[in-house]
């Protein structure tokens, strides 16, 4: 019935290696970041014409592969439609096929993935924990990746000079940042387990979070300055402040949903096509209809 969300992670973001994106730009980019999709896709065009590939791309995660891919159907959803359009599609209310936000999604979707580097030569083959190494290549493979985080636990990495990030930008004004979570969930009451997640969601709890790279707290009374570092601290104080925090749509969705949509992501790599694009949804309209049994969550996206 209830679980305590004990660490957080902000999925609206793309990162990026500041002196590598410097170097190759040149005195041609100003570093003024994207706030805008128009201005991203700008970047982007920028960055091939300049000799780099723009995008970093891996969906192998067994067994679970096509999940990365799920991340950025969902933040252009939430940031082309909105949160009341993204809840209405992790509740099961908004359909799949047809000429609604999710085929826009996918479409807009299309765009990045043309622009994409992987390891392997194939994104479905790349692993998500690779795909991101490029990034800090000489010269590097990629130069934009849409993550949660960096993994920098070797602490070879200067946080704000070889790695840094922006926010996911709007596409047509909507607000609102994808968030992940763990939970804590208590199956058995006693005495050492409610003292436990006491303990865990408690502001002394929570403060041990900042402590390992790429955690953070759920906690809005840490202070940010137990972060480690200038790009935590920003990562923080972006989801202590924003106006609008929604769930992972497919972590939300049953998981006969959640898997189908996971080999959706798969079997659109291969064949970009608008008609297999829509055969594909009308295949997880199928799904969407016998996941659900009626039983919708009513979710909704949270104010923070």
């Amino acid at each position: 019935m209830y679980a305590v969300p004990v660490k957080i992670a902000l999925k609206s973001d793309i990162w990026y290696d500041p002196t590598a994106l410097h170097r190759l730009l040149g005195t041609s980019w100003d570093g003024a970041l994207p706030t805008d999709w128009q201005q991203l896709m700008d970047l982007a065009n920028r960055i091939a014409a300049a000799g780099g590939t723009p995008w970093c791309m891996g969906m192998e995660s067994i067994p679970l592969s096509g999940w990365p891919g799920t991340d950025w159907i969902e933040d252009i959803l939430l940031h082309q439609a909105g949160p009341d359009a993204y809840a209405r599609w992790a509740d099961g209310t908004l359909p799949w096929q047809g000429a609604g936000p999710v085929a826009q999604a996918f479409a807009t979707w299309r765009t990045i993935v043309g622009n994409s580097r992987n390891i392997n030569g194939n994104a479905q083959m790349t692993n998500f924990d690779d795909a991101s190494k490029p990034l800090f290549t000489s010269p590097p493979g990629c130069y934009l990746d849409h993550t949660a985080f960096i993994d920098n636990s070797a602490g070879k990495l200067r946080p704000g000079v070889d790695f840094d990030f922006f926010p996911f930008p709007t596409i047509t004004g909507q607000n609102g940042v994808e968030v992940s979570a763990d939970f804590v969930a208590m199956f058995r009451t006693t005495p050492q387990a409610e003292r436990l997640i006491h303990f865990l969601a408690s502001d002394v709890g929570q403060q041990l979070w900042p402590s390992i790279p790429g955690v953070f707290s759920a906690d809005r009374n840490v202070p940010n300055s137990v972060y480690p570092d200038v790009v935590s601290k920003r990562v923080a104080q972006s989801l202590a402040h924003a106006s609008t925090l929604c769930f992972d749509a497919s972590d939300l969705m049953p998981s006969a949903m959640s898997d189908a949509f996971n080999q959706a992501i798969l079997a659109y790599l291969n064949d970009m096509d608008p008609a297999a694009l829509n055969r594909l949804l009308g295949e997880l309209d199928e799904v969407r209809a016998q996941a659900y049994h009626g039983n919708l969550l009513n979710y909704r996206c949270g104010s923070s």
